[in-house]
C-alpha cells in the first residue's frame, strides 16, 4: 500500500482480496465531504454512502486502484490536498483524474 500508507497514515485500508478497490476506513464519517473536496480538485471518486442506505459507509471511502501508477500518484496527491482541506476551494483549473 506503500504511497497511501505514507500520504493517510491515520487511515485503514482494507488489505485486498482481490476485486478492483480497496474499502478506506477514514476514522471519522467525512466520505461525502471528502469525495466533494476530491472532486473540486480533479478526482473523481464515489461517496461511500452510495453502496448502502440511512448513511452506512459514510466513515469509509471506496478506493479504486485501476489507474497506471503515474496517474494514481497524481490523483494521491490530489486527494491528500483535499484531506487536509475539506471545506477549501478548488486551486485553478484542473483535468479530472477519472478513479470511479
Amino acid at each position: 500500500m506503500g504511497r497511501l500508507d505514507e500520504q493517510f497514515p491515520d487511515w485503514r485500508p482494507s488489505r485486498s482480496t482481490g476485486g478492483l478497490s480497496l474499502w478506506v476506513d477514514l476514522g471519522a464519517p467525512v466520505s461525502s465531504l471528502l469525495t466533494s473536496a476530491a472532486r473540486r480538485r480533479g478526482v473523481l471518486l464515489a461517496a461511500s454512502p452510495r453502496f448502502g442506505i440511512d448513511g452506512a459507509f459514510e466513515r469509509f471511502l471506496r478506493l479504486p486502484y485501476t489507474l497506471c501508477r503515474d496517474r494514481v500518484v497524481v490523483a494521491l496527491v490530489r486527494l491528500a490536498t483535499a484531506w487536509n482541506d475539506l471545506g477549501g476551494a478548488s486551486p485553478g483549473d484542473t483535468e479530472p483524474v477519472a478513479v470511479v
